[in-house]
């Protein structure tokens, strides 16, 4: 241990004598280094499993712990063995390193083998052990032996006093080396950890500015918004007001609506009862100037033949009047176009076909006639075409279909001129004046 530049290895041979099955049992051992026998260990190696000659690994001496005297030539070997997790100590070596000798710088080069137990120290210069070994061995339970010791007496000595005086003083060197190199890297380490301050606090300075900027910029914004978002406040409460007071307004004609409306409903059910007293006034005296106008030109069958009618007193043939007399037949048909024209009005019932009433000289007119000449078609046939004749007598017919159309009335022969027209006025006067007799279809 007095040379820190070396490196040592410990080779362990052990000879195993069980004496239940009498045969050699691999070992898992390890290696532990103490200042005297009741010290604790300094050095503890790692385990070397399964092995009869176990090698442990080098020992840098500058690792060592700070309460070890590295200056004392003696130290105590122990190797144990680790057994179901609990270690055996096999072997015990007191070791005076001045009085180790020398064997081969190589194993191989040895021509001697080993006596069991035999510890060797490997140094940089070759490997070293003591020349004669006493065993004083205890068996334990599993037949391993205890514990060793060497005798020193015939060892000779490895190293001189010069060897051992220049080795101290390269230590010493080596240590002053060690602790300014340690210096040096402790002032090295302070430097760097006080500029990795420096840039630290200055990184955490930009990032403060940065986010002091950032959050100038975010103020100015938010003060932006918060100054739009008042004006809009403002706004939207002036509209509030102005709009509480048009629903105030509101409310305010609502409830004269309201007043109103109740006024009005009931003046709507006054104005409907005098609008259906009225439409039932109207009605009566429809039907009474209709019945005045029955009496007017009252419409009989003739005595001579029933199948035809007379029209006060005149009679008037189903639309065939070969034979009559011209200017009877004009009149009858001027006094039946009269009272067409007056139940049309009577009615409400605009004609398609207009009359124009000139008693014996009547006329009709024919907006979408394709015959050739005047639109105007002669009721009489004295003087005019006997065809424009007999197709004015047809319009006239068509007036009394739309008529008897009108009350929901179907006309079974357009040719009956006065048979329709007093069916058409006595069903009218039966639907609308009670008491009347119901008319018989013609």
């Amino acid at each position: 241990m007095e040379d820190s530049a070396h490196n040592e290895a410990v080779e362990l041979h052990l000879e195993n004598h069980s004496p239940k099955d009498n045969c050699f049992q691999l070992l898992d051992t390890f290696l532990t280094l103490h200042e005297n026998e009741d010290a604790p260990s300094f050095y503890t190696s790692d385990i070397c499993s399964d092995s009869l000659n176990p090698s442990f690994g080098p020992l840098d001496s500058s690792n060592l712990p700070s309460w070890v005297n590295s200056k004392s030539f003696s130290l105590v070997v122990k190797i144990w063995n680790e057994e179901e997790g609990t270690p055996r100590l096999l072997l015990q070596w007191t070791v005076d390193l001045r009085c180790l000798n020398f064997i081969s710088s190589k194993l191989y080069d040895y021509p001697i083998p080993f006596r069991p137990n035999t510890v060797l120290f490997e140094f940089s210069d070759g490997f070293y052990t003591s020349r004669n070994m006493t065993r004083e061995e205890t068996k334990l339970n599993g037949g391993y032996p205890m514990s060793s010791s060497i005798s020193l007496d015939k060892e000779k000595q490895s190293y001189n006093d010069e060897a051992i005086v220049r080795l101290v003083s390269l230590q010493n060197t080596l240590l002053d080396h060690k602790k300014s190199l340690l210096s040096v890297a402790k002032d090295a380490d302070n430097l760097l950890s006080r500029k990795n301050l420096r840039l630290a606090i200055k990184r955490q300075s930009s990032k403060a500015k940065a986010k002091l900027q950032h959050a100038e910029e975010q103020l100015k914004i938010k003060s932006i918004q918060l100054e739009c978002c008042r004006h809009f406040v403002d706004s939207f409460r002036d509209k509030n007001k102005q709009r509480q007071l048009d629903l105030e307004e509101a409310n305010a004609r609502c409830s004269t609506g309201k007043l109103y409306l109740a006024e009005s409903r009931k003046n709507l059910i006054q104005n409907k009862a005098i609008l259906e007293s009225t439409k039932q006034l109207t009605i009566q005296l429809k039907c009474e100037m209709i019945y005045e106008l029955q009496n007017i030109y009252p419409i009989e069958p003739s005595p001579i033949d029933p199948s035809i009618y007379q029209i006060l007193g005149i009679t008037l043939p189903n639309s065939v009047y070969t034979g009559h007399d011209e200017d009877m037949i004009a009149t009858a048909l001027g006094f039946t176009a009269h009272v067409v024209q007056l139940m049309a009005g009577y009615m409400d019932v605009p004609l398609r076909y207009p009359i124009k009433n000139k008693s014996s000289r009547a006329t009709i007119f024919d907006p979408v006639s394709r015959l050739q000449g005047s639109y105007e078609f002669p009721l009489y046939s004295k003087g005019e075409d006997r065809s424009r004749f007999e197709y004015g007598v047809f319009l006239l017919n068509k007036n009394i279909e739309q008529l008897l159309y009108a009350e929901r009335l179907t006309v079974l022969d357009l040719r009956n001129t006065l048979p329709n027209l007093k069916w058409l006025i006595q069903t009218y006067l039966y639907r609308h004046h009670i008491g009347m007799e119901m008319p018989y279809e013609s």
